[in-house]
């Protein structure tokens, strides 16, 4: 191609744009910790009774929980995505005519088994 987007201003300002889209996230993961922790089951921790043993069961759970979404989430956005290998060719347009032919002879076939009304019934043969 003569013009690479990728190379262009467009793409840094996309890159821009997901460097503030992983600010909100983390935002909206620090004002759910907050608001959990801090102010909710973070008081009723320190109490004796029956109460401060459920808040600190559920912090112990919501904090295994959170490690999970922080892991997955900067897991995918650190990942590279790949490409597709120079070796690679797509597969000959013979045989992708007859998939497609047997796939929909075969969604026929169920639709048709189905309880259907007549009218339906009647369209599909």
């Amino acid at each position: 191609m003569w013009w690479n987007i990728f190379s262009s201003k467009a793409c840094q300002l996309l890159r821009a744009l997901g460097t503030v889209m992983v600010l909100i996230v983390l935002g909206v993961i620090g004002l759910t910790y907050y608001t959990t922790v801090v102010v909710v089951y973070g008081p009723l921790a320190g109490q004796d009774n029956s109460d401060g043993k459920f808040a600190k069961g559920v912090l112990v759970v919501y904090h295994a929980l959170i490690l999970m979404v922080l892991w997955s989430y900067f897991a995918c956005v650190l990942t590279e995505p790949g490409r597709v290998p120079d070796s690679w060719q797509p597969p000959p347009e013979v045989g992708r005519d007859v998939h497609i032919v047997q796939f929909t002879i075969r969604c026929i076939l169920i639709i048709r088994d189905l309880a259907l009304p007549s009218c339906l019934v009647d369209l599909l043969g």
